[in-house]
């Protein structure tokens, strides 16, 4: 007896269809967000990188002395760390870039972390300089800058690290541009943990760049920014 084949699929066939397709969608978009997440951190710490070797192209030309962490004259700042450090990334003047849109100025693509939202953001980097390292000038010592001599484990100093607070438009204070004294007291503030799986970039004062478990980071402060500091 002849039976017509059968053109079109059961009711069950096209739910077990959309629920396959549903699943195969979902893994395929997890699969991408960790591409994407590890394209960032590779990003980051490749710019965490050049900034740790524009640091020791300004150190050569500045008899093995760091940049200040910022400088101010009668109260008004005239610079810091990360625009001293503009002219040995390619930048033609220490002055950053003027978007008349946003009204806010903004620095090199090397200052910013990708994973983070460069809008909700403090404009000027991502990255926080060690106060252990970059120092703080006072009143009687204004362009006071600190040697590499004074850095007695540049494998495990940081230079630069990334703490600040991803999600917030406004830092904490003294955290938008600097490894703050706070930090021992308020790491949760100020050192990323849903950033890059939970790892922190970081660039040490011999040069190398490690992703550090954000954990680990927490238990090592004094190892990492440098011990006397923080007494």
């Amino acid at each position: 007896m002849y039976r017509p084949r059968r053109s079109a699929f059961s009711l069950v066939e096209l739910l077990v269809s959309i629920t396959v397709i549903a699943l195969l969608s979902v893994l395929s978009f997890a699969a991408f967000g960790k591409i994407t997440e590890a394209r960032n951190n590779s990003k980051c710490a490749a710019n965490l990188r050049q900034l740790g070797a524009a640091t020791l192209l300004f150190t050569t030309d500045h008899n093995n002395r760091y940049p200040v962490l910022s400088h101010s004259e009668n109260g008004t700042y005239q610079s810091f760390w990360y625009r001293e450090l503009r002219v040995y990334l390619g930048a033609k003047s220490t002055t950053l870039d003027y978007n008349p849109t946003t009204g806010k100025q903004y620095n090199l693509p090397v200052f910013y972390c990708p994973s983070i939202d460069k809008d909700k953001a403090y404009p000027h980097t991502h990255y926080g300089a060690n106060r252990y390292v970059f120092i703080a000038p006072d009143e009687e010592n204004p362009m006071i800058m600190n040697s590499v001599h004074n850095i007695p484990e540049p494998s495990h100093t940081a230079l630069f690290s990334e703490v600040l607070n991803p999600t917030s438009s406004t830092y904490p204070q003294a955290g938008w541009q600097a490894v703050p004294y706070r930090i021992k007291a308020a790491k949760d503030d100020y050192i990323p943990v849903d950033r890059h799986n939970g790892h922190v970039n970081m660039v040490f004062a011999d040069g190398h760049t490690e992703s550090l478990e954000a954990a680990e980071l927490k238990e090592k402060i004094d190892y990492y920014f440098g011990e006397d500091y923080f007494e």
